[in-house]
């Protein structure tokens, strides 16, 4: 797909690709999203040459288990909050945690994608959950 071009195309059109994935997620990856007037004025801009700086190396790190070994240093509470619609399965999140003995308290949200805070049925739920974790 999309991300595999991104490498390939010049850098002048990598945002333009990038948009073109935007709208894509935007109809794969949510349950029922709420655009805002920030959404739908590309308030946050995508940036395809910043995608290319961090995403290798994240995609590198999870496959190496470098990011579970570095997951076991934090020494703080650890919450994982993960929409029950979302593509990306919670288990792939926490059986891993599990396996590597690395303590969290799990949060599913009903009728809820990728994104908990841009969610119509779920983003209160979200932040009634960072409420309560914050206090």
């Amino acid at each position: 797909g999309l991300l595999f071009r991104l490498e390939r195309v010049p850098p002048e059109s990598r945002n333009w690709l990038m948009e073109q994935l935007d709208d894509l997620l935007d109809k794969t990856d949510h349950y029922d999203l709420e655009k805002t007037e920030e959404d739908k004025q590309g308030y946050i801009p995508v940036n395809g040459d910043m995608y290319l700086s961090v995403w290798p190396e994240a995609e590198a790190m999870c496959e190496s288990g470098e990011l579970l070994r570095r997951i076991k240093d934090i020494r703080c509470p650890l919450f994982v909050i993960h929409g029950e619609c979302d593509p990306r399965p919670v288990d792939g999140v926490t059986i891993p945690l599990h396996a590597n003995n690395i303590g969290f308290k799990r949060y599913v949200l009903a009728q809820c994608g990728h994104v908990p805070f841009r969610e119509r049925h779920a983003a209160e739920a979200f932040y009634d959950i960072l409420g309560k974790i914050i206090k």
